[in-house]
């Protein structure tokens, strides 16, 4: 019996190698931009990202990089179903190209080639 993906003992080293990076990178860092009061008095956004896939998850993460924090990411799919991964992105393990970097915002524990 094989363990589930999210157990397998590599994943849990690279979560662990890119948390630790993450904090020498002072990801998140602290917010710059102001508090503002939407007319009907809820915070208003900064950014509002329409999408739950990989662009969105990169886009929305890029943001808070930046010290971006009043930012709402939405996608049309079910909370826990959102972006491709339970639709029509069904692989077990990344496909992608080994050489390509993909949406790693220079991270290299984010790489491809990483996992």
């Amino acid at each position: 019996m094989s363990l589930p993906f999210s157990d397998h003992p590599g994943l849990i080293r690279l979560e662990t190698s890119l948390r630790q990076g993450l904090e020498r990178l002072n990801h998140p860092p602290a917010a710059w931009t102001p508090e503002i009061t939407a007319p009907d008095g809820r915070p208003a956004l900064d950014v509002l990202i329409v999408g739950g896939g990989m662009n969105g998850l990169a886009a929305a993460f890029a943001l808070r990089r930046q010290g971006l924090h009043a930012i709402r990411q939405i996608d049309r799919r079910p909370a826990g179903l959102e972006g491709p991964w339970l639709t029509y992105a069904r692989m077990e393990m990344l496909r992608s190209p080994k050489h390509l970097t993909g949406p790693a915002m220079g991270i290299p524990d984010l790489t491809f080639r990483a996992w």
